[in-house]
């Protein structure tokens, strides 16, 4: 501390620790104007630094002389007397408790006031009993301390402020850390006393949001009850802040978790009403041992919990893409599964159903209907795969005749037979099937029917999902592998063009085998 802060009766000295040219980089001059306090009991009066002096490389602010100690000194035990009775040798309950006091005086009298840390807070003694406690201004204190080395600055002032939280807040947390520091420090239970030892700032951000300290209870064995709980509570308002942020980002969230909205407490009031001496209760060697093995306990719990939460940080952008990636899959799986129970099947049907199904998908441009009816290695087979892309094409081609141009209307041989006002329409385009008939050689095939032979379009196929409901006599009546062949004869009208119609006449032998309980189409030979 003797680098940062030095005091004589003329002058109060802070060492900036850097060279001229970074000061006036810096625009640093016009914070000499920036106010500090000196508190004396409840009244406060104004303080500033009011000269720059260059020593060596080095440029160093000066102010109105101070005679004191400050607070980082007196936690960290090495606060030393030049003059007895001039400065505060050591840290006591009743001067802590003053110091507490004097941050709530400041805060109240200048809400928006930052605190700096420890190094910011010094102590001297004007009356016995009564010290007058500076609070230098801060932003130059704090740009002094951030020109040391990154371990001195955690020192000095990162371990104990949180820079997530601001005014009241800010100041709990603060005095919170002095306090388990002060009760701490001449215990073997953490280095200095600190509840948040880290001196990385990135990883001592990462405590205050995991709430990685030792509860003061545990670090200070026989604490009063009530005390220990306020600054257990002040300490976790980092993590808080952090959920708080995080729970903000939408309204629902927001709604779910809404933040805590209470006003931290303060710990000079309930530090000043504790008698000296009963801070801490003297406990048994049985409660001490009780004690201990409790915060092993909890060491051990907390060490594998951050274990746990850190590594899901570290992985966080993995996890949440995986987590997107499986729900995007069972929403697929979901969409899939309804259309899978949606789809059509061949169960049930007779095998001139299944013939009558595929020529009333073929004029209904129905390409998952045919499909259906076919077996998957009857898709490979040339003559099914040439009548099913032929049912795609017209397909393809009659939506865009009706995408072109929105009146044109598509009607079947029949319906152009019996409505003869539609030849009078427009622009009106001709598809469908004529004179269909379906011939089955049911030969060996046991159970057939007069309807089996039955020539009459449409026949629609049952749904998967409907399955559980057909009863299929046909499972009693074939036998896995059979075959039998269809002949179908029609004749296929379509336009071609502007009032030019195209009539073929189509012969197809259609190949049906009895495959897991149905007869599906294996194989197509066309004749034109």
């Amino acid at each position: 501390m003797v680098s940062l802060l030095s005091n004589t009766d003329e002058h109060f000295k802070l060492d900036m620790g850097m060279s001229q040219r970074d000061f006036a980089k810096a625009r640093l001059l016009s914070f000499l104007e920036e106010e500090g306090w000196l508190v004396r009991g409840q009244q406060l009066t104004s303080w500033r630094f009011d000269e720059v002096q260059q020593q060596g490389d080095s440029i160093t602010i000066a102010g109105p002389g101070f005679q004191g100690v400050s607070l980082h000194q007196l936690l960290h035990a090495s606060g030393n007397i030049q003059e007895p009775g001039s400065t505060n040798a050591s840290l006591t309950q009743v001067l802590l408790a003053q110091v507490l006091e004097a941050m709530e005086l400041v805060l109240r009298h200048t809400p928006d006031f930052q605190f700096a840390g420890p190094a910011q807070i010094l102590l001297g003694r004007d009356e016995p009993g009564q010290p007058s406690i500076l609070f230098l201004p801060p932003t130059l204190l704090r740009r002094a301390v951030e020109s040391r080395l990154p371990q001195e600055q955690s020192q000095l002032a990162g371990c104990y402020l949180n820079p997530l939280l601001e005014g009241e807040e800010a100041v709990a947390f603060s005095q919170s850390v002095y306090l388990y520091q002060f009760l701490a420090r001449t215990l073997p239970i953490q280095e200095e006393g600190l509840p948040f030892p880290e001196l990385d700032p990135q990883r001592r951000l990462d405590d205050y949001r995991d709430q990685n300290f030792l509860p003061l209870e545990l670090a200070v064995p026989g604490v009063n009850p009530q005390l220990a709980a306020a600054v257990n509570r002040s300490l976790r308002l980092g993590s808080r802040k952090t959920e708080a942020a995080n729970v903000a980002t939408t309204k629902k969230s927001l709604k779910k978790s809404p933040p805590e909205t209470g006003s931290p407490l303060l710990l000079a009031g309930m530090l000043g009403e504790l008698e000296p001496g009963t801070l801490v209760e003297e406990l048994s060697q049985e409660e001490k041992r009780e004690i201990a093995q409790r915060r092993e306990a909890f060491c051990r719990r907390r060490g594998k919990q951050l274990k746990g939460q850190r590594m899901a940080r570290r992985h966080s952008t993995r996890i949440k893409v995986g987590a997107a990636l499986l729900v995007a899959a069972a929403l697929v799986g979901a969409i899939r599964l309804k259309d899978w129970r949606q789809e059509y099947v061949a169960y049930g049907l007779t095998p001139s159903q299944v013939c009558r199904v595929v020529y009333t998908a073929l004029e209904e441009q129905n390409l998952v209907m045919a499909k259906a009816m076919v077996s998957k290695t009857g898709h490979n087979e040339a003559g099914v795969r040439e009548f099913l892309d032929r049912l795609s094409n017209f397909f393809v081609a009659n939506r865009m005749r009706t995408g072109m141009d929105p009146t044109a209307l598509i009607v079947t041989p029949e319906q152009w037979r019996q409505q003869p006002e539609l030849q009078q329409q427009g622009e009106v385009w001709l598809y469908g099937l004529d004179k269909f008939n379906l011939q089955v050689d049911h030969s060996g095939i046991s159970g057939a029917t007069p309807e089996d032979a039955a020539s009459l379009l449409p026949c629609y196929p049952p749904q998967r999902r409907d399955r559980a409901e057909i009863q299929s006599a046909q499972e009693e009546t074939a036998r896995e592998g059979q075959q039998l062949v269809a002949v179908a004869t029609y004749d296929l009208v379509y336009s071609s063009g502007p009032d030019t119609i195209t009539v073929e006449s189509h012969r197809d032998q259609l190949t049906l085998e009895f495959r897991k309980g149905c007869w599906q189409v294996v194989e197509i030979r066309q004749e034109f």
